[in-house]
């Protein structure tokens, strides 16, 4: 394999997908696998970027099917995953409205994991704000409303 002068897309084998993390368990591989299965017919084939790896879509797809990184996968929110994995995912960054669901390896950082809900119990009470009588605005430290003033 030649080095990869990070120019352009070079193109990866599924054996290259699959070894990216050296420490990805065999569950982790095998997540992969699966996933690598279901997306199989929407691919062209395999690159990589400098900071991610994807798989190209084939004509007549609109959206790369699945995005590689270190700690976890970006796959389409269209493909049909298995009931499974399907458990395991959750919404990108941009929340319900996002293309993409994020499947995490075992690798990812404890503070990146997929957000759990919180029982009533766990929720914080909301802090008592001091507001002004008049003008029901938040009062400043000094506890005198800038606009009575």
């Amino acid at each position: 394999m030649k080095d990869w002068s990070g120019s352009g897309p070079e193109r990866i084998t599924r054996s290259e997908f699959l070894a990216r993390n050296p420490q990805w368990t065999d569950v982790d591989r095998e997540t992969l696998r699966r996933v690598l299965d279901a997306v199989s017919e929407r691919v062209d084939h395999a690159y990589r970027r400098q900071s991610y790896w994807a798989l190209k879509p084939a004509a007549g797809t609109s959206r790369v099917p699945l995005y590689l990184h270190l700690h976890h996968l970006a796959v389409d929110r269209d493909v049909d995953l298995p009931p499974d994995l399907t458990a395991r995912a959750f919404p990108g960054s941009r929340g319900e409205y996002d293309q993409y669901v994020i499947i995490e390896f075992s690798t990812a950082p404890q503070q990146s994991r997929a957000p759990r809900a919180r029982s009533a119990t766990d929720r914080a009470a909301p802090a008592s704000v001091k507001t002004c009588p008049v003008h029901f605005v938040e009062l400043p430290a000094t506890g005198a409303c800038d606009q009575c003033e």
